[in-house]
Parts: C-alpha cells; structure tokens; sequence
C-alpha cells in the first residue's frame, strides 16, 4: 500500500492510498485508488473520481434544498470552472464546479442556496442577499468561510 499526500472531501482531509481494489473508493479517512494505477494518472484518477463522486452528491443535495426552498432548476451541471464555485443561467441551468465537494458541508450548502436563489434574483442586490438571509441566516459566515477554499479553485488543473 502506498500512501501520498493528503486531499479535501467535505472539508475533511483524507490520505490518498494505492490499494489493491478494482475502482477508486473512500474509505476511513483514505481515499482509495488501484494499486495498477499508472504514476503519470495518478492526479487524472482522483479528479475523474471527485468529477464522479461530484455529479453523485451535488446532484442529492441540490434535489433536497430545491424541496426545502420550493425552488426549482430545469437542469443542474457539473463544470470544471477556473473561477467560480458555481453559477446560474436565466434559462434555469445551475453550474457546479466539481471542487465543491472538496469544501465543508455547509459551504456545499450555501453554494448551492446561493445559485438557487439567484432563479429569484438573478443579480447580487439587497433583495438577493435578504433572500439568501432568509434560508440562511449564517451565510455571510459560510460565505467567509468559503473564502478560505479559494485556493482550490487554481488547483488541479487537467492539461
């Protein structure tokens, strides 16, 4: 078993592990990838893995908190943004970068409430922010928060 250096998930740091299983894995605190993984993919494999695991869990939290804020998308997509967490279009589309699920829960959370409130208000007004206040009262600490992740966004980029 080789160990490399530590990645996020949900704001966890987790042990990156060459293990002899057949497809990448989380388990314990080790995210998990084949043993046969050539060197020169290593990076290439955990990305499609956090892509994956990206579209899986973006896709259950955004169905939930569309049921919780009786607001609804017409279509959800996962990017790989040089800038922006996510993003929503006037047509209805919401856009998450896959990084997002490197962040902790809440932040997931508030990304996500962030862009479905912008199906609202598609701008940064008062009456936006007081929208975003209004199912989540802590968001400027989650925003702040969030700040702390900028870096994530200049990581891993795939050539």
């Amino acid at each position: 078993m080789l160990i490399y250096k530590t990645f996020l998930l949900f704001g966890q740091q987790y042990s990156l592990v060459l293990a002899d299983i057949k497809k990448p894995e989380v388990v314990n605190q080790n995210i998990l990838l084949p043993k046969k993984t050539d060197q020169n993919k290593i990076l290439s494999t955990l990305i499609s893995f956090y892509k994956k695991k990206a579209k899986e869990i973006l896709l259950k939290r955004l169905t939930y908190l569309q049921t919780v804020l009786k607001i609804k998308c017409n279509s959800f997509k996962i990017t790989n943004s040089k800038g922006r967490w996510g993003s929503c279009s006037s047509s209805g589309v919401i856009t998450l970068n896959w990084r997002v699920i490197m962040v902790n829960p809440a932040c997931i959370d508030y990304i996500i409430v962030h862009e479905l409130c912008h199906l609202i208000e598609m701008n940064h007004s008062k009456r936006f922010w007081t929208l975003v206040e209004t199912f989540l009262p802590n968001y400027n600490d989650l925003r702040q928060a969030l700040k702390e992740y900028g870096f994530l966004l200049e990581m891993y980029r795939e050539k």
